[in-house]
């Protein structure tokens, strides 16, 4: 699937220090932990966020650890 989509995010010192960390460690450029971490939230429960959907209940928790997506496993 074509990534056509841009989010721009702003972040304090410590998250973005995290992220950096984790993409370092892991010889990855920042934005492809940022995509591997959201490959791990799970799916929303309804086709839309305004519609009440996990998203937005507050019912979702952080991946607690980062596990890179195999290279072979990701989009292209």
């Amino acid at each position: 699937m074509p990534r056509d989509k841009t989010l721009r995010v702003r972040l304090n010192q410590r998250e973005f220090d995290k992220i950096q960390l984790l993409a370092q460690q892991h010889d990855v450029p920042m934005s492809e932990v940022v995509r591997d971490l959201i490959k791990q939230l799970p799916e929303p429960l309804t086709g839309s966020l305004s519609e009440g959907s996990l998203y937005t209940s507050g019912e979702v928790s952080s991946p607690s650890l980062y596990t890179p997506v195999p290279s072979d496993l990701r989009e292209v």
